[in-house]
Order: structure tokens, then C-alpha cells, then sequence
């Protein structure tokens, strides 16, 4: 699957400086979901989308916004899936507002966010390979 990033309306505010993008993802959530990506990061989730597994981003200071507008990721910490399925986009929230959403699958599909298997197995360990790069744009 590749890239799908839409950043949400919300998010969009926070293009004008860097360090308001920083501030952005500062220990926000990731989550992965199964299913069919929302048209935009603004739809709500569908009653077919179900969360697979969830993650918290790094604190700022890991994490680097370009004078560009490219957001990098730093590590994430790995968790363990919550159900069974085959993982197709996540979506990025801070408190109750959706920041983006984007792709994820294995590495061969050029997806956004690139996990070490899919499908997953409820119960097994969940990895995000390092580093993902978002360009910010709306």
C-alpha cells in the first residue's frame, strides 16, 4: 500500500512553525487499525475499523520538524498486538484530536509506517520500524 498521510484540519494550524509541529506530536498515540482508511483524517472510524495495536510517540525531544515541513519520527517503542488482522492504515491522535492518518503494511508496499508483519497475531510483539518521515502538507 503506498503512502496515504492526510493531516487532519486540526493539524493543519500547527503548519506555520516548526516548534508548533514539534509540540504536535509530543507523546501523542499511534494507532493501527484493520480495515478501510477513512477518506480523510477528519471521518470518523467506521464500525468496520478495529484497533490493532496502540502506540505512544517519543517525547519531542526524539522527534525533528524540518524548516519543510518533514516530520521524523524518533524510536518507537514496541508493544504487542491487541487483536487478529491484517493492519492497513493508523491514525495519529493527541487528547481527543486526530492529528493524520496514514498507511502502514510491510516494507515491499511502500507504506508510511512499516511494521515487521501482516497479518497480525493478537498477542505477539508489534514493531514499527524505525524512523518514519512525513512530509506535512494540507
Amino acid at each position: 500500500m503506498p503512502s496515504t498521510f492526510i493531516l487532519s484540519n486540526y493539524a493543519a494550524t500547527y503548519q506555520a512553525g516548526t516548534s508548533h509541529a514539534n509540540d504536535m506530536i509530543d507523546v501523542a498515540t499511534l494507532k493501527i487499525y484493520d480495515g478501510t482508511q477513512p477518506a480523510d483524517a477528519d471521518t470518523a472510524l467506521g464500525g468496520t475499523n478495529h484497533e490493532l495495536a496502540s502506540f505512544t510517540l517519543p517525547a519531542k525531544a526524539s522527534n525533528s520538524v524540518g524548516g519543510t515541513g518533514v516530520i521524523t519520527l524518533g524510536a518507537i517503542s514496541d508493544t504487542t498486538w491487541i487483536l487478529s488482522g491484517t493492519a492497513s492504515f493508523a491514525r495519529v491522535t493527541k487528547g481527543a484530536n486526530t492529528l493524520f492518518d496514514c498507511s502502514v503494511g510491510l516494507a515491499g508496499a511502500s507504506p508510511d509506517i512499516i511494521i515487521n508483519v501482516n497479518p497480525v497475531t493478537s498477542g505477539a510483539v508489534a514493531h514499527i520500524v524505525p524512523s518514519p518521515t512525513y512530509t506535512v502538507t494540507k
